[in-house]
């Protein structure tokens, strides 16, 4: 299974690059660049979809002291969370409820404000073993890691280019493949219409 350096050597594989040893800690300049980008590139990649092997279910706790307008509950939201996606029940259903995600007052920690009591929430987390990864998503992350080192590594425009065509392309093709594995409630599912039949 590939680790964060195997990801990082196949995007560099791209570029026509030698593979690097190690990312933590960095040694050389190569190395640098993959360890600065590949964190962003991971969890922008984890942001763009509810990706199977990245989701999680907890119940979230109470910031204690916080109000804000219009909400009756603020929640902590999870440190590893990259995309909050929806409120469900302990049961694991989907609640259809307004909530918002904003940052707290310091500035130093997001926030959920919602007004379902004992709230729990389905997200999309970054705290996941790349040996979980699935192969398309690895593929597309290592396309979009190789247009990202394409700048500080001095390839040109077309090449940047490129790479980011082949990662939004690959994309789609992992997006459809892990929306392919199981079924789910949809999100915008309604109790009170499935009862009716």
């Amino acid at each position: 299974m590939a680790s964060a350096v195997d990801i990082c050597n196949i995007a560099l594989g791209r570029l026509n690059i030698d593979p690097i040893n190690d990312i933590s800690p960095p040694v050389t300049a190569v190395e640098k660049a993959c360890a600065r980008l590949y964190p962003t590139a991971r969890d922008d990649t984890l942001r763009s979809f509810p990706w199977n092997f990245a989701q999680k279910e907890v119940q979230l706790s109470l910031v204690a002291g916080v109000t804000k307008v219009g909400y009756e509950y603020v929640y902590a939201m999870p440190t590893d969370c990259v995309a909050a996606r929806n409120i469900v029940s302990a049961a694991g259903r989907n609640i259809e409820q307004k909530y918002q995600v904003i940052s707290n007052d310091a500035g130093t920690a997001k926030i959920i404000l919602s007004n379902v009591a004992e709230m729990w929430l389905a997200y999309t987390s970054n705290d996941i073993a790349t040996p979980l990864f699935d192969a398309s998503f690895i593929d597309a992350l290592s396309w979009r890691l190789a247009a990202d080192l394409s700048v500080p590594l001095k390839f040109s425009a077309e090449i940047q280019t490129a790479m980011w065509q082949a990662h939004t392309s690959i994309l789609a093709h992992a997006q459809a493949n892990d929306a392919a594995e199981g079924k789910q409630e949809p999100f915008n599912s309604n109790p009170w219409t499935e009862a009716r039949g």
